[in-house]
């Protein structure tokens, strides 16, 4: 995690479920546990203190004095108004065929969302941020709960918190049809509102040739790259591309196993390299 320095505490007038959750919260991201006594901005005004993480009835959320972060579905209704035509959903499955995704950076589960929503998938994300990974599961698991329209796609999703390359060092070969990476970015792409504050605890993650051969270990049919549109990959990476899927705001760049493999096109590489430094919060 960043050097953030982050609290647990609750809504105020909380009852003893939330208080018990705030506490659990605390024991795993091993985090100082402060009972609320007065207003959010008496905690963020302590100069020991960056962010504050709030649970309430009804929502878990990360908050600094401007902005908070919540797992919610998001732009969910939007991509999923788009279709099987959504590039995201071509990279990962041009046949429409996949019934199993590992989210290596997992982020605030809206790629898993969508993946587990348009293709009934079940999704394992991994987040090596502990806050972020408990804000992601507190808010699928709320989202389950509630019986909305993507209630079910919600309850596919099993989040772990785990750093990616070595969770996947310790994966057997083939384990996963596919592996979806989202590597850090050295220029960010403008995030929903807040992304500041997904940024100041999200866990550097950036696409090394190390962790694209793990992941190209494990996935038996693809690895999907998020990159900015335009993005290309070094030398040392360019050539394991078999393909790129272009976005408005987003390229993805497949590697292919198989007969897959034999049939793709090399992925373009017109533009400059810039390595990738931070992810998009949308995971």
């Amino acid at each position: 995690m960043s050097g953030a320095r982050v609290v647990v505490s609750t809504a105020r007038d909380p009852g003893p479920a939330q208080v018990e959750r705030a506490r659990e919260v605390a024991a795993q991201c091993l985090l100082p546990f402060v009972p609320r006594r007065g207003p959010l901005s008496e905690l963020l005004e302590r100069e020991d203190v960056d962010l504050v993480y709030v649970v309430d009835r009804d929502r878990e959320t990360l908050r600094d004095t401007t902005e908070r972060l919540s797992v919610h579905e998001g732009l969910m209704k939007l991509r999923a108004k788009v279709g099987p035509e959504h590039p995201f959903l071509r990279a990962v499955a041009p046949d429409g065929g996949v019934d199993a995704v590992l989210d290596a950076t997992l982020g605030l589960a809206q790629d898993a969302l969508h993946l587990a929503h348009a293709l009934e998938a079940r999704v394992t994300g991994l987040e090596a941020s502990p806050v972020l990974a408990c804000l992601a599961q507190a808010g699928l698991r709320r989202m389950a709960a509630t019986g909305g329209r993507f209630a079910d796609a919600a309850a596919r999703i099993t989040v772990r918190r785990a750093e990616a390359g070595r969770h996947l060092a310790g994966l057997a070969p083939g384990s996963w049809p596919v592996v979806l990476l989202d590597p850090m970015f050295t220029t960010p792409l403008r995030g929903p509102p807040g992304y500041e504050v997904f940024r100041r605890c999200a866990v550097d993650a950036p696409l090394t040739p190390a962790l694209l051969a793990a992941a190209a270990r494990v996935a038996a049919r693809r690895v999907v790259v998020k990159a900015p549109v335009g993005w290309a990959p070094p030398p040392d990476l360019a050539e394991r591309f078999h393909r790129r899927i272009r976005g408005k705001a987003l390229d993805y760049l497949v590697v292919e196993h198989g007969a897959a493999a034999e049939d793709a096109a090399p992925a373009p590489k017109p533009y400059p390299y810039r390595q990738p430094r931070r992810r998009t919060p949308d995971g």
